[in-house]
């Protein structure tokens, strides 16, 4: 329990009951406290034994760090699962959020339809024989708007006059929203709640008063009823998939749930009153969650009706292995993230401060095993403590392994939550671009319908050509999504535009999807243009959304074609913009990219230069999704981690999935467009220093076997690369020296200096006099030396790079080299095969007698130099 205490004393309010519900903590501090209690026991016997190493000091640095791990478990943790609600929550919102705003321009529109002007300017008396053709067009309209599911108008007073669903047999509303949307100076009306008109179910009704003119009173109310249940459940169901505990809900400002995904845990209605904008836990009904609120980013200015997304996530359940889906990491990433503060500094910190106790703990053996050779090292005792030296570097490997291991872990775990935000953060920008483009293919649909717009081409005019203009120009006005609108005739003239250039009048429009518009026979049918580069775009990319306009005789279609010209960079890039990965503050992540790209691989819109329009990512890009894009189902999404330029990216890529009617089909097309998001994780690094730490780690060996005159006694070590010994007799210790100052006057690199014991100790450069390139620099920080004094007394140091074990060989296994491999390296005596690592690599041993009468007769006047400084 102190353990416990000590931990939860680090960590703040909200992480620290968490922790008994973290199996993957739990486990690890299972296993610190087993290493800790055998460390404890090493400690006993050090002391008894009278050995010099500072066990019982280790012990207390490990337990910190042990500590700090899981501190830095626990809250990484939490944080990864917040990060995902947050993530859900945030799309949920933000599509719903895209997708009413679209629903304040359409009321706004169809409030000033002619024949709904005159239904409610008509007599009552007549009234009655337009009805069933203004329900017609109701119909025809929610056929193309399927987000609707009733469209009525009223009077001022409330009376139901004309409706598209008779179910409700409803024929006054008294509900505040027809007052209200008498009586406003707004575009539109908002309103959620129990209508009568509704047969007083929960509703969502857009609202707009209809004039004859605006100076006058309003002759009634227009109102369209969202399917926003039908739509939430889909938003829903595409989030949270079925082994997926988290709950999405629709709350308003003092917490009443007013949509849920599981209507079982958490009703509609239900009052959560501690519902923050920051994360906490909330108890609801005998239940703790987790629980992330977020407000909608907005669109234009618009944020919907006061409503907030919220994820809950039962505490039971949210660590559990299979709710973090842990991925497995590249050894080559896993090793670049340790220098990423990406996955926070703290946890790059752990690792790096193991393996630093670690080194001083095998320096601090590797002397004690040095220390016990020789003639003098006879008897039980002797062999004990050989054996307590070499438990102790054991069990100082497994204690640093445990740290490595629960890091890499935790990495594991973050890396899984970035990849899941960038793929669902794919899913967000892919279904806003499908919502989005949905509308097209309905707007170009419905305004065809327009008796103006129908008249310029029955009756060709300059009179009824300039009123056409006149509401292309209007509906321009409202539906800020396009650069221009474009009436052709049954040549693929232009008639009128909506702009106000009026040059193209008269013009011949050839492109393909001209030709596909006029050859449309059904009022459902739409044409659209590949994604290119258009005359009526200023030659930039984009798509051109047209619908054939009606003869003036039932049935006949093809009088021309109404051309509607998405403003594409502009709209595509918010689109993109609004879907990134966010920050805790909510702002767009500064590591993030996002594109559309067809299947092709051909861009269609980005975030960054580094992708331009019209380029080819796969190019650019080699990645398999993106590759097999081709084959990438419909709705599919993917997440993996991708190599790109000198760095390490978290990918999420969606395909396009269509929404509604819109583009559903699951048949593949070339044009089918998929969104990506790139999060940059860390630098890429060179994958050379990660095999050295394997290799060094896997080859440590030590052997406790007693010396006899037939065997002897070598302290091993590493330098570039190579496994390196001396006579133990020879090595008198390993120290850590924090500069190296090269010799005066001394050319090369290859000699230094430092103070020893009060002396001046000459320090080689063991790679150089091998004459191998080594990076030793003058003024090195932190830097090896083992100390060593010949036959003569004379004493000098080694610049080395790691430190193995003092192992007893066979001296018949001594292997004299060749003179070839002694001309090449004048320090080497023999070699040693080492069967027992795994590899069977060579031990080259080495020989410094020539260093105290060549070397050292050189070195000797500065070293006095130096000493009389």
């Amino acid at each position: 329990m102190d353990a416990v205490n000590a931990e939860s004393s680090s960590l703040n309010a909200h992480v620290s009951p968490l922790i008994p519900k973290m199996e993957s903590v739990r486990a690890y501090r299972e296993e610190s406290q087993r290493l800790q209690d055998g460390w404890n026991q090493l400690s006993l016997l050090a002391q008894m034994t009278g050995s010099s190493i500072d066990i019982e000091g280790t012990g207390a640095e490990f337990k910190h760090l042990n500590t700090m791990l899981l501190s830095a478990l626990a809250s990484r943790l939490v944080h990864n699962a917040e990060r995902a609600m947050r993530a859900k929550a945030q799309v949920a919102i933000d599509i719903l959020i895209r997708n009413l705003f679209e629903r304040t321009a359409d009321i706004g529109f169809l409030a000033a339809d002619a024949p709904i002007r005159e239904f409610l300017a008509a007599d009552a008396s007549v009234r009655g024989e337009l009805r069933a053709s203004l329900e017609e067009r109701f119909r025809a309209y929610v056929e193309k708007y399927s987000v609707y599911d009733d469209v009525m108008v009223l009077s001022s007073n409330g009376d139901v006059l004309a409706r598209l669903d008779h179910r409700h047999t409803i024929d006054r509303s008294h509900h505040d929203f027809v007052s209200t949307t008498v009586n406003t100076q707004a575009a539109f009306v908002e309103t959620f709640d129990a209508v009568d008109v509704l047969s007083g179910r929960q509703g969502l009704l857009y609202s707009a008063p209809v004039y004859a003119d605006r100076g006058r009173a309003p002759l009634g109310v227009l109102a369209l009823s969202f399917k926003v249940e039908d739509e939430l459940r889909a938003i829903f169901t595409r989030l949270v998939p079925p082994d997926d505990a988290t709950v999405l809900a629709l709350v308003d400002d003092a917490g009443t749930v007013l949509a849920s995904s599981d209507r079982w845990q958490l009703p509609v209605g239900a009052p959560l009153s501690m519902v923050a904008r920051e994360p906490r836990r909330i108890c609801f009904a005998g239940r703790e969650y987790l629980s992330v609120c977020v407000d909608p980013a907005g669109y234009q200015g618009y944020s919907g009706p006061g409503w907030r997304g919220l994820a809950l996530l039962p505490v039971e359940l949210a660590f559990r292995k299979e709710q973090q889906h842990a991925m497995q990491v590249p050894d080559t990433l896993n090793h670049a993230m340790t220098n990423s503060t990406f996955f926070g500094d703290e946890l790059a910190r752990i690792p790096v401060l193991a393996r630093t106790i670690q080194r001083r703990l095998e320096r601090s053996v590797w002397n004690g095993q040095v220390r016990g050779c020789g003639p003098h090292r006879q008897g039980t005792e002797a062999n004990f403590a050989a054996v307590l030296l070499q438990q102790v570097a054991v069990t100082g490997a497994q204690v640093t392994s445990v740290f490595e291991n629960a890091t890499a872990e935790l990495r594991s775990a973050a890396l899984a939550s970035i990849i899941d935000e960038a793929r669902f953060c794919s899913a967000l920008a892919i279904d806003i671009m499908d919502r989005n483009l949905y509308e097209r293919a309905n707007d170009c649909r419905w305004w065809v319908l327009d008796s103006v717009i129908q008249r310029a081409l029955h009756a060709p005019d300059p009179t009824h050509a300039a009123e056409a203009v006149n509401v292309l120009r209007h509906i321009n006005e409202l539906y800020t999504v396009y650069t221009r609108l474009v009436l052709l005739d049954r040549q693929g003239r232009v008639v009128a535009t909506s702009g106000n250039d009026q040059t193209l009048n008269g013009q011949s429009l050839n492109a393909s999807w001209v030709s596909h518009a006029l050859q449309l026979r059904g009022r459902q049918d739409y044409a659209v243009s590949d994604f290119e580069p258009s005359r009526l775009y200023g030659d930039r990319h984009t798509f051109i959304y047209c619908a054939s306009v009606p003869g003036p005789h039932q049935g006949e279609y093809a009088a021309g074609a109404l051309a509607i010209v998405f403003d594409g960079e502009p709209q595509f890039a918010a689109m993109l913009r609004d879907a990134l990965p966010r920050d805790v503050r909510g702002e767009p992540l500064a590591q993030a990219d996002a594109l559309f790209v067809d299947r092709m691989g051909v861009v269609i819109a980005s975030t960054t230069k580094k992708f331009s329009v019209g380029a080819c990512l796969g190019a650019l890009l080699e990645v398999d999704d993106l590759r097999d894009l081709a084959k990438l189902k419909r709705g599919e999404s993917r997440g993996r981690v991708v190599r790109f330029e000198d760095g390490w990216y978290a990918l999420g890529i969606t395909m396009s999935a269509g929404y509604r009617e819109y583009r559903c089909s699951q048949t593949l097309a070339p044009n089918d467009i998929a969104s990506v998001v790139l999060v940059r994780l860390c630098d890429a690094v060179l994958d050379e220093g990660l095999r050295h730490v394997k290799k060094l780690r896997a080859s440590t060996k030590t052997n406790a076997r007693s010396s006899a005159a037939h065997h002897i006694d070598l302290a091993a070590f590493m330098c570039m690369d190579e496994w390196l010994a001396l006579p133990a007799a020879v090595a008198r210790e390993a120290i850590e020296v924090d500069r190296l100052t090269p010799l005066p006057a001394r050319s090369g690199r290859d000699t230094y200096v430092v103070m020893h014991e009060g002396n001046p100790l000459p320090v080689f450069d063991l790679a150089r006099l091998r004459g191998l390139d080594s990076a030793c620099t003058a003024d090195e920080h932190k830097c090896l030396v083992i100390v060593c004094q010949l036959d003569d007394g004379c004493r000098l140091g080694l610049r080395v790079d790691e430190l193995a074990g003092v192992m007893t060989v066979d001296r018949g296994a001594l292997q004299p080299v060749s003179g070839c491999v002694a001309a090449h390296d004048p320090l080497a005596r023999a070699v040693v095969r080492m069967p027992d690592d795994g590899a069977g690599s060579l031990l080259t041993v080495l020989g410094l007698e020539h260093l105290s009468g060549t070397a050292m007769a050189a070195v000797a006047p500065r070293v006095a130099v130096v000493n009389q400084a």
